[in-house]
């Protein structure tokens, strides 16, 4: 592990410690029930543990994954789709049964915010990744808490060791990537809603989103930084490519970036 990463492991540890005996019982308690309705779930959602070997779908959460759903080329023949922090309205109205022949793998952010049941049964199941490594599942950084994705038929697996590495990465859309290249080694990856928050969300802005998702604890100063770490997440992209040259990148929307290495294809 990379000196500089580990050193920001170890900073994180206590930030994300848990002091309260009483939430320690409530998140085990979660743990529990979230299994037992995973077992449930068995009953009625589809899974499926085939993984891509050439090319698959990544689709983010901004306005520019409206063309992956209108899309009329070989793309909507892709069956292997990935999805990060999917969740209610990340697909347009009318276009859910698009995704009925499709193996969805979900990428799960450190909150485990799941897709709704609708969306679930809609697809096969794939991967369920959480956003950390496996090394980090018995520090407090890395440790699950909410248990919510047990649901998604107690699927949930970390990311391998092999992408610590990666960790200067810091966005769950780049960790997707990485490991759709490192560990699927995949040959094609088509991008789509992917804005690196220069833009709004697809059906909410990002404000709001974050309204909702801290409540009474929402900060102004965390929308205002995440609007400043756009060019920053658009240059871990661009060395992300950099260093994935035996994969091609087809980088659907409107965004603009600097040095654009070759096997990075934008498509307007």
């Amino acid at each position: 592990m990379d000196s500089k990463i580990k050193d920001y492991l170890d900073k994180k540890e206590d930030d994300y410690k848990i002091r309260s005996i009483f939430k320690i019982v409530y998140f085990q308690i979660r743990k529990i029930i979230f299994f037992f309705v995973g077992l449930i779930n068995i009953l009625f959602l589809k899974s499926k543990n085939e993984i891509p070997y050439d090319e698959a779908v990544i689709l983010g959460r901004g306005k520019s994954v409206l063309q992956y759903y209108k899309d009329k080329s070989h793309i909507s023949d892709i069956k292997h789709i990935f999805v990060v922090n999917f969740r209610n309205n990340d697909v347009p109205e009318g276009y859910l049964e698009k995704l009925n022949d499709k193996i969805v793998h979900l990428f799960i952010s450190v909150a485990e915010v799941i897709p709704p049941l609708k969306y679930l049964k809609s697809f096969k199941i794939g991967r369920v990744i959480f956003s950390r490594c496996e090394i980090m599942r018995r520090k407090e950084y890395g440790r699950r808490k909410s248990f919510k994705a047990n649901i998604i038929l107690n699927k949930l697996e970390y990311m391998p060791n092999s992408l610590i590495n990666f960790w200067w990465l810091q966005n769950s859309g780049l960790f997707a990537m990485c490991y759709m290249c490192k560990v699927w080694n995949l040959k094609k990856i088509y991008i789509f809603g992917f804005n690196f928050y220069s833009d709004d969300y697809l059906n909410n802005s990002i404000e709001t989103e974050l309204k909702k998702a801290n409540r009474e604890n929402y900060n102004p100063k965390e929308y205002q930084e995440l609007i400043k770490s756009s060019k920053k997440l658009k240059d871990n992209f661009i060395k992300l490519v950099k260093i994935c040259k035996k994969t091609d990148f087809y980088f659907y929307g409107n965004c603009e970036f600097e040095n654009k290495p070759q096997n990075l294809k934008i498509i307007l």
